[in-house]
């Protein structure tokens, strides 16, 4: 078996968020041909499962930076952006050239903002694209409040853009998450023509079949809203449900007749935010998140933009949790509107289908059934058998 380094940005093992779970399952696949030896910009201290350190030859891991100075530094650096600083320190770079000076690794696997990892090493990569960055930041610009903050992440998109074209004309094969997204970089570097599959973002079925056979626990109709909370544009999402959707729901269903969980990783002060709105629990960091959509009727999605294909729909279909999104959120998902989720613009049809819904016992059972059918080509194991096939003869 041949070596191959595997650069990426969190320690991949807590499956809490889509491109962790995205690494876990891509290693756990490359493991079967290669010995792969993990690099990430994760806790040090954290302890491995024995399962998934079974499957990696080597495991080592690198504190991000604490200071915000040395982001600022990074970011003004000729050839870099604020969208890839931050994450890979001096001790990073020095132990990866080290060991590529002195190893014979076949190729790299590369998240996007590790690049500063490997660049000058003369390593060759496979590009695992969790998005169409450049294009991800862009519909970023509208949903900022300020005019600064919008000339700042439109400044750094432009900056961003000839950085990814370099990384998708260069690299052995593409790994996008979605045929929109596969379009969206083909038409960034048409060298990509050739080299770009379609490898979705999935999810283990089987892990949530017992949800999917157990009907809601909640006594109370209950929205889902899960998402990591500290990223910016899901923040963005949560604020646009709280502030527009919520209140509409309130006069189609009455105060106090529903219950709103948000679920996921928040900071305190989200979670003492959220607390005081009327209607809404936080359940912050939860242990486990089939737990909470064991409680829930349906699951709200609200993403106002979007790139790749969004895990906790996925998550929802398998637990047979119906699912209300805009198109945004619906993007690089196969689906028909009305069948497999809801996806629909403006907080005013977000309202009216999440009601809908909660009142029609008869429509979430055939939308959950509908969504099952669709979810078993998400499963990773049939995922992880398609993308050996098609980027393998790509692959040394």
């Amino acid at each position: 078996m041949k070596d191959i380094l595997y650069v990426c940005q969190h320690n991949p093992w807590h499956l809490d968020g889509g491109a962790l779970i995205r690494n876990y399952w891509l290693i756990k696949a490359l493991a079967t041909r290669y010995r792969v030896h993990l690099v990430t910009a994760g806790d040090p201290g954290e302890p491995v499962p024995a399962d998934f350190a079974a499957a990696c030859a080597s495991i080592d891991r690198f504190a991000r930076p604490t200071s915000p100075f040395f982001r600022l530094r990074q970011t003004l650096r000729p050839g870099s952006t604020f969208f890839l600083s931050g994450i890979v320190t001096a001790a990073m770079r020095t132990f990866v050239r080290e060991n590529v000076r002195h190893g014979s690794y076949a190729f790299a696997m590369l998240d996007f903002q590790m690049l500063d990892a490997i660049d000058g090493t003369g390593l060759r990569y496979a590009y695992n694209a969790h998005n169409t960055e450049y294009l991800l930041l862009e519909r970023r610009v509208e949903l900022e409040k300020g005019v600064l903050q919008r000339a700042f992440v439109r400044f750094d998109a432009t900056r961003l853009k000839p950085i990814e074209r370099r990384v998708v004309r260069d690299a052995l094969a593409i790994l996008a998450c979605s045929s929109e997204d596969a379009s969206e970089l083909v038409a960034l570097a048409p060298q990509a023509r050739e080299k770009t599959f379609v490898v979705p973002n999935g999810v283990d079925v089987s892990r949530y079949a017992h949800t999917f056979a157990t009907p809601p626990q909640a006594q109370k109709p209950t929205i889902l809203v899960t998402g990591r909370f500290d990223w910016r544009p899901n923040r963005v999402g949560l604020d646009w449900f709280v502030a527009d959707v919520l209140p509409r729901l309130r006069e189609r269903l009455g105060t106090g007749t529903f219950e709103v969980r948000v679920a996921g990783r928040m900071s305190p002060e989200q979670e003492r935010e959220l607390r005081a709105l009327a209607d809404v629990v936080p359940a912050r960091n939860p242990a486990d998140m089939r737990d909470e959509l064991a409680r829930a009727h349906i699951v709200a999605a609200a993403i106002l933009a979007s790139s790749g294909t969004r895990l906790r729909i996925l998550e929802a279909w398998a637990a047979g949790r119906p699912v209300v999104t805009t198109p945004a959120g619906a993007f690089g998902l196969p689906h028909t509107s009305g069948e497999e989720l809801f996806a629909v613009e403006g907080p005013g049809a977000f309202a009216d289908a999440i009601a809908l819904l909660l009142r029609d016992d008869a429509l979430r059972e055939t939308m959950r059934q509908r969504a099952r059918e669709r979810v078993v080509a998400f499963d990773w194991t049939q995922i992880g058998d398609r993308f050996l096939a098609e980027c393998g003869p790509l692959l040394p």
